[in-house]
């Protein structure tokens, strides 16, 4: 299930985010390196810009989850080098099982660009679509048979993927979300999504922060942060 929110990020961020990754894409000196130089860009110096972004989305999602505590489990830049894999067919929740006692997590996956087909945007399921009033039904799916690969980095850097018998039938339904700069898409931890190899010749940036309900947690995965603690985050 997920759904386009109504909000956008400021022109304002997505600059000063855009000016920050870039030091990430400028410093790259291999596709490899700048696919996944960015797990721990929020983890320390960015906070500042992750409590903005927060804020400019947040106030719109918080109107609809009924979260006991909420947290942000995790946040990061998705940046895909020219040429970068495609990301196969997967839901989260394949890897966020043992996270939590209830499924909770969704993604906010956020344009830092306008996304295009060539770029590498990001695809969902047509028919999974919902208003924002309907994020309070999110993770009340089901797991699709996936599998193990060998080789993650031909997959986009992810190891278990849906089969491709399923992968095959799925594909039918997907769609390209169109995003333009500084919009954002929520979607549950059982929404099937990939993306496309980038044949753009240049960098696709977007990002993604996964909020979650931190009273569902397990202590197998430490969280980055709750929500009210980075609310108090220095600003810029």
């Amino acid at each position: 299930m997920w759904t386009k929110l109504t909000s956008k990020v400021s022109k304002k961020n997505i600059d000063n985010i855009t000016m920050r990754a870039n030091e990430i894409v400028n410093a790259a000196h291999s596709k490899e390196a700048l696919n996944w130089a960015n797990k721990d860009f929020f983890k320390a110096d960015n906070l500042d810009l992750l409590r903005l972004i927060h804020l400019d989305i947040w106030p719109e999602i918080k109107g609809f989850i009924d979260f006991k505590d909420p947290i942000i489990d995790h946040a990061s830049l998705l940046i895909k080098a020219p040429g970068g894999e495609a990301t196969r067919m997967h839901q989260d929740i394949a890897y966020w099982g043992d996270r939590e006692f209830t499924p909770t997590i969704f993604s906010v996956w956020i344009a830092l660009e306008v996304m295009t087909k060539e770029k590498g945007g990001l695809h969902l399921l047509y028919q999974n679509e919902v208003p924002p009033a309907q994020m309070s039904n999110f993770n009340r799916g089901s797991t699709y048979e996936h599998e193990q690969i060998n080789d993650a980095e031909v997959s986009g850097g992810f190891p278990i993927l849906i089969t491709p018998v399923i992968e095959s039938e799925l594909a039918k339904s997907m769609q390209l979300v169109n995003l333009e700069r500084g919009e954002a898409v929520a979607f549950d931890s059982y929404e099937p999504h990939m993306t496309l190899k980038n044949t753009s010749g240049a960098p696709r940036r977007a990002m993604k922060i996964a909020y979650a309900d931190g009273s569902q947690k397990t202590q197998k995965h430490p969280h980055l942060m709750k929500t009210i603690e980075l609310e108090k985050q220095t600003e810029l």
